[in-house]
């Protein structure tokens, strides 16, 4: 069993310790940074053909497949930044909102 840490000083997390957040210092054409590249563009490739609805264009589908998932990160991001304050559940039910909107009713998630 591992030893539990005192409860006044905290595990270290990703955000509080920047040696653990490498990708983005590493050289463009890094393996690491290759390969969470070639795994985005999959990402995206697949949330395309979720998003392609009948009637659009390729590059509605493709807009929503990037939109949506950066506006979730970005509002996830600044909800755990102002964790505690009525605007992070502000921001993530703006969000909600705005990515909702436009859906038919039944493909809209669950609030």
């Amino acid at each position: 069993m591992r030893p539990r840490r005192p409860s006044s000083r905290p595990a270290p997390t990703v955000r509080d310790d920047p040696r653990r957040v490498l990708k983005a210092r590493l050289p463009a054409d890094s393996a690491p940074r290759q390969s969470y590249s070639e795994g985005i563009k999959r990402t995206l490739a697949a949330l395309e053909g979720l998003e392609a609805a009948p009637g659009e264009g390729e590059g509605d589908a493709r807009r929503g497949a990037i939109v949506s998932p950066a506006a979730m990160v970005g509002a996830l991001t600044l909800a755990r930044a102002t964790a505690g304050d009525p605007l992070s559940t502000e921001i993530l039910d703006q969000v909600h909102s705005a990515l909702s909107a436009g859906r038919p009713a039944a493909e809209r998630p669950a609030s």
